[in-house]
């Protein structure tokens, strides 16, 4: 009786669960209704708007397809690969959802969809994008009235007029247009198939960036088209073995053309939506486009001389970057979608990022810490210089303005390779892996696990623009629904990733590479400019790059400038010789002229510093005056301190002293944090001098030394003084005209720190004169304190 009573109660649960879903179904059911303007006015583009509000451009007019214009084999591709049995359901195929479940529950996750072509049509113009049951049973309720309303043939054409074909191009008769340059009543048995083959992923098969891969897919639509019956064995052959020509990539386009591109793939991604849902669902995209950076950008790089997508006669895929400090993206241009979101390596440009900055901020070295040039290895690794040379001890500063190698791993390798990957993803460079895993010494020289994004580039160099400030880089400020509702705004996420003082002095020492450096093309603009290079080599004893990049910015922009090998296929690397520091280069110079003379910039630029730099107080390493105005304004946390350069180059950094000569002072800005403290013992007491002597031409006795500007030197012969010599330097000759014509003298010189009594004497120098002829004189020396070798003259 018991168990009788508890089955009794279940299947009265079980009962009233079921009406209760019943209910909710009918409720759903009832409560749907089919819109026919969202059917038959839909939106065939993304609504893009540019800084001011304003609409951008359209890309393209739309092509309206009407299905009885178009041969059989056309729409049926689509019905092929899309939904088989169209034809035969009522809008909801409860094969392909039973199939679909089998798939997923086996899969452990939902790798097969079950919509049918109804269905995507609703969900293409009438529902949000939101993954919940009672979206999915909306959409079936409205397929089933959308079926009730219209035929099989006005299902499909509606169907085919929203459907996305990638590259922003909605709908088919603006598909065969854009891709094919024929409208879609025209298109062939196997261009009809490739198209339909994209609507899985068109970014996958893109005929323009994947053309193998949009060419093998649009096989196997044939082979569906084939198992199907919908054409025979000879017209299967035929189409397999047809050769399509794509004609998209030779399409004049409007300016705003790449920055549309990147604003659907950025909107995308935030919204976690397919390309093609985006305009389908109503979405409105407001962005930071600015139409005069924009401009500025595509006229530089359409003009002959700055042309960049043909590099030393050979093409080179492209991308431009105008971003503001704190990341608002004004202009953007790429020669290829695929590069929207690629990762890249950037080489040299990384260095400031991946161990400069690091070594910097924890005070590992200085912009005046001297760095050993030399054959040296990391573990395995064995890092050369682009040239080939090694230059002995040289400065942090001019290792980074000169993009020496050694120097480079050499730093990283004295910060950590751990806290060197922490710090560079504070900055922006978030995709870094681990040293334990992922990461290697090699990182010094740009080379990272699984590449670079160019956001993570404008984010990494806006953060030394900004004072240390990190932000999130993007083209876009807030989306908006359908009913006006902001959905996402760009939160920019301000955070000090890094200290004023660091990104002062990175910035400081990118200027110059400017001045001296790589990136020397730059200098001579009427503004403070950061910049840095970067060349990355094919390998494997190829003498080829596959990327040339340059960065470069100012206290208002930050801009890039790509060239490389998109396909990375070898044929395709750069010609021979190409690097950041050229043609790159060139072009950053005119577009970075135009942009920062632009007026009503998001950063008042009333609040520049107007004085000029005075590079001979601030002695930089290499530069002269050049009367440029001053922009990236020094922190508090900086200062200039004058140091004594030949502990500097034995590895210690201390402050000058009172003696310390001219030619052995350098001044440099430091992080006050880690500035040398320490006062130099050097030159306080006097260095002993060693003299040497001949016989000159004409017969006299001469002698010579070194002198330091410090020291006082008394000259004797035969223990009566001759000359005194102070505030000298270098080598100095005493040719004694008072000598006899015969007999010998013996010389000697004494040296002493200016002010002070304690005094050294060098050795002696005994020169014997023979007044009858000069080839009997000769020079006898005695004591000499530093080799012991005899001389003769």
């Amino acid at each position: 009786m018991k168990k009788r009573k508890i089955f009794g109660v279940l299947a009265i649960v079980i009962v009233l669960g079921i009406v209760a879903f019943c209910g909710t179904i009918f409720a759903i059911y009832s409560s749907q209704t089919l819109s026919v303007s969202k059917l038959e006015n839909h939106s065939t583009s993304l609504l893009i708007y540019d800084k001011d509000d304003s609409l951008l451009e359209e890309e393209s007019s739309f092509l309206q397809v009407k299905i009885y214009e178009l041969p059989t084999h056309v729409p049926m591709a689509f019905v092929a690969v899309e939904d088989k049995n169209f034809y035969k359901h009522k809008g909801i195929s409860m094969g392909r959802i039973v199939k679909a479940a089998f798939i997923n529950v086996k899969a452990g996750r939902a790798k097969e969809g079950a919509s049918t072509i109804s269905q995507q049509l609703i969900k293409n113009t009438h529902l949000s994008h939101e993954k919940t049951m009672q979206r999915k049973i909306r959409e079936a309720s409205l397929a089933h009235k959308l079926e009730r309303k219209y035929s099989k043939d006005g299902i499909l054409e509606m169907y085919l007029n929203v459907v996305y074909f990638g590259n922003g191009i909605y709908g088919l008769g603006s598909a065969a247009q854009f891709y094919f340059s024929k409208p879609a009543s025209e298109l062939t048995m196997r261009e009809a198939a490739s198209l339909a083959s994209m609507l899985k992923s068109p970014g996958s098969y893109c005929p323009i960036t994947k053309y193998d891969r949009f060419s093998s897919r649009g096989v196997l639509v044939l082979g569906l088209m084939r198992e199907q019956d919908i054409i025979n064995s000879n017209e299967f052959e035929i189409a397999r073995n047809e050769e399509m020509k794509i004609t998209a990539d030779k399409r004049p386009n409007s300016i705003a053309k790449s920055y549309r591109t990147a604003t659907a793939a950025e909107a995308a991604k935030v919204l976690d939506l397919s390309a093609s849902d985006l305009a389908a669902f109503g979405y409105k995209v407001y962005t930071y486009y600015d139409e005069e950076v924009q401009k500025a950008i595509i006229d530089t790089v359409t003009t002959h001389d700055y042309d960049i997508k043909t590099i030393k006669g050979k093409r080179a895929d492209s991308v431009v970057i105008a971003s503001s400090i704190d990341g608002e993206v004004r202009g953007f241009y790429t020669s290829h979608p695929s590069l929207i979101n690629a990762r890249r390596n950037f080489a040299s440009a990384m260095k400031p990022l991946t161990v400069y900055a690091p070594a910097i901020e924890l005070g590992v070295v200085s912009p005046s810490t001297f760095i050993n040039d030399e054959p040296y290895a990391a573990g395995n690794f064995h890092p050369k210089n682009h040239d080939g040379k090694y230059r002995g001890p040289v400065s942090v500063r001019e290792s980074l303005a000169k993009s020496h190698n050694v120097p480079a791993v050499k730093v990283l390798e004295y910060t950590g390779l751990d806290k060197s990957i922490e710090i560079a993803k504070r900055i922006g460079i978030t995709s870094l892996g681990t040293a334990e895993q992922d990461e290697n010494m090699s990182l010094a020289l740009g080379n990272t696990a699984g590449g670079v994004s160019f956001n993570e580039l404008v984010d990494g160099y806006s953060t030394l623009a900004n004072e240390g400030t990190r932000t999130h880089s993007g083209l876009i400020r807030i989306i908006k629904n359908r009913n006006d509702k902001v959905v996402w705004q760009h939160r920019k996420g301000e955070k000090q990733a890094i200290g004023d003082d660091t990104a002062y002095l990175v910035t400081d020492m990118l200027q110059d590479a400017v001045k001296t450096g790589t990136a020397k093309k730059l200098d001579n603009l009427p503004f403070d400019v950061a910049a840095k290079t970067g060349t990355a080599e094919r390998g494997g004893g190829q003498q080829t790059n596959t990327d040339a990049v340059c960065v470069a910015y100012t206290d208002n922009n930050v801009l890039i400038v790509w060239h490389g090998n998109a396909s990375m296929k070898i044929e395709d690397d750069l010609a021979k010789g190409t690097t950041g520091g050229g043609k790159t280069t060139f072009v950053t110079k005119a577009i970075l002229e135009k942009i920062e003379s632009l007026k009503n910039h998001h950063h008042d630029k009333q609040n520049q510093v107007d004085n000029y730099i005075d590079y001979f107080d601030r002695f930089k390493i290499g530069i002269a005056d050049n009367g440029v105005k001053t922009s990236f304004k020094r922190p508090a946390s900086v200062g200039e301190f004058e140091f004594d350069l030949v502990d500097a180059k034995n590895g210690k950094l201390s402050l000058v002293n009172e003696m310390t000569p001219h030619n052995q002072r350098m001044r440099d800005v430091f992080a006050n944090k880690f500035a040398p403290k320490i006062t130099s013992s050097n030159f306080l007491s006097a260095t002993p001098v060693t003299v040497d002597g001949k016989i000159s031409d004409n017969g006299l006795p001469l002698v010579w030394f070194n002198t330091l500007p410090h020291q006082t030197y008394e000259i004797y012969k035969n223990n009566i003084l001759q000359e005194v010599i102070k505030g000298k330097e270098g080598e100095y000759l005493y040719f004694d005209k008072n000598s006899k014509s015969n007999g010998t003298s013996e010389y000697y010189v004494t040296s002493r720190v200016t002010g002070s009594d304690q005094t050294y004497q060098s050795n002696n120098i005994k020169i014997m004169v023979d007044g009858k002829s000069n080839k009997n004189s000769k020079v006898i020396e005695t004591k000499r304190k530093d080799t012991g070798r005899q001389w003769f003259f």
